[in-house]
This record gives C-alpha cells, sequence and structure tokens, in this order.
C-alpha cells in the first residue's frame, strides 16, 4: 500500500510537471506554424506586394495569351500582328463575334492588378510613405486607361469594394479619362517630392527605387492619356 501510495504521489508529481513545461513553452511550440511565405494582410506590405504587382503587368501587356485572347485581338485588329498561314484564328478575331467572354481574361488581370497597387497606395498612405503611395496611384492610372481603351465604359467609381459591391456600376469611359488626369497629376507631385529624398522604397523591379525615373514615367503616361484625347474636340 505504502509502494502505491509512493507511485501515485510520483506519478502526480510527473505529469504536473510536464503539464507546467508545456505551458511554459506553448507560445513558441505554435510560433514555429507560421509560414512566412504566406503572410496575412496584416503583416504584408507595400514593399512585399509591389515586385509581383510590378511583375504582373508586365506579364499581363506581355502575354497574348491571357485568358482565351489576351491582347492579340487588339494586335490583329490594328495590323501589328498576324497569325501564320497554317493557325486556326479564334472566331471571334476574324468576325468581330463579340461574346460576353471575349478578353474575359484581360478584364479580369487587369482588375486584379489594380487591387495590388490600390493596396500599395494605402499602405504607403499608412506608412506616411509618399514614394510607395504615388507608384500606387499612377499604376492604378495605368491600368485604368487600359480598361477604357479596351472597353470604354467600366466599373470605376465604386469598384475595388469586394463582397461590399459585388455589382459595381460602370462609369462613363470618357469621365473615367478626365479623372485619370487628376490621379496622374496627383502620381506627378508626390514622384517630384519624393525625389528631392526623404522616402525609400524597397521591391521596386522597374525603377529600382529612383523617383526621377518614376517622374519620367509618369509624365509619359499622362502624355500618352492626352494624345488618346486629341481627337475629341471637347478635349482639345
Amino acid at each position: 500500500m505504502q509502494n502505491n501510495m509512493k507511485l501515485y504521489i510520483k506519478q502526480f508529481l510527473t505529469l504536473s510537471f510536464i503539464a507546467l513545461a508545456f505551458g511554459s513553452c506553448k507560445k513558441q511550440l505554435l510560433d514555429i506554424n507560421v509560414d512566412p511565405n504566406n503572410p496575412t494582410t496584416a503583416s504584408a506590405s507595400a514593399g512585399l506586394v509591389l515586385p509581383n504587382a510590378l511583375e504582373v503587368t508586365a506579364s499581363i501587356y506581355n502575354n497574348p495569351v491571357i485568358g482565351n485572347n489576351g491582347f492579340v485581338f487588339a494586335g490583329l485588329w490594328l495590323g501589328q500582328v498576324s497569325y501564320s498561314g497554317n493557325y486556326a484564328i479564334q472566331t471571334e478575331n476574324i468576325s468581330y463575334g463579340i461574346t460576353s467572354n471575349f478578353g474575359a481574361g484581360v478584364f479580369t488581370e487587369l482588375y486584379d492588378n489594380i487591387n495590388d497597387y490600390d493596396f500599395i497606395e494605402k499602405n504607403g498612405i499608412t506608412q506616411g510613405n509618399i514614394f510607395y503611395q504615388g507608384i500606387g496611384v499612377l499604376m492604378k492610372a495605368y491600368n485604368y486607361q487600359t480598361l477604357v481603351d479596351l472597353y470604354n465604359n467600366v466599373p470605376y467609381t465604386e469598384s475595388l469594394q469586394g463582397t461590399a459591391n459585388t455589382k459595381p456600376k460602370y462609369d462613363d469611359g470618357k469621365a473615367i479619362y478626365l479623372d485619370l488626369n487628376t490621379k496622374i497629376d496627383t502620381a506627378i507631385a508626390l514622384f517630384t517630392t519624393a525625389s528631392g529624398g526623404g522616402n525609400s522604397i524597397t521591391g521596386d523591379v522597374m525603377f529600382g527605387g529612383d523617383a526621377s525615373l518614376w517622374l519620367a514615367f509618369a509624365n509619359t503616361v499622362k502624355l500618352r492619356l492626352l494624345l488618346r484625347q486629341t481627337e475629341v474636340p471637347t478635349q482639345q
């Protein structure tokens, strides 16, 4: 009986020690389950999102097979590209029989990319970093201009709301163009200030964090926007 009592006491003390030890290291044990390759929204930053956003932009504009059509249809219609003689051209491209799915890949990819730049802009504001903010503003305008050029009326003022608004209204393409002028002017002002120093960024795979190059690019994008409006009498 006495031996059994000693055994029970020994087992109780052992279990108590294990419980205390596990309780003290529980936090450390669970910490190893945090995957650094899958950051949450709270842990993401403009510097982490920027390189992928820029790479995706380049892929969209250079990949001829996004979705079913990519930008091939535009190149064909403008006479900039041509299929070889033994290639079966998609019916829509030669008949102009536009369906609801025509160019859907470009539409979806551009909005997904715009959402990344919206995050970069807002994160830049939160950080007090006008350089990131300027990139977000400019690249959103860059993609929105392409959307208007391709589709005319597109979601704009009610876009990027996620599940809060799954059916945003389609704004007038002309009105969007006018607002994009203002947005690009904002980006130009931000880059002008950033080029004077004080703000540094990471993840800039396009211009290596050189604000003066971003400023030059912003002016070029605005010039393109203005050139597209030269044939509109009310905008001359």
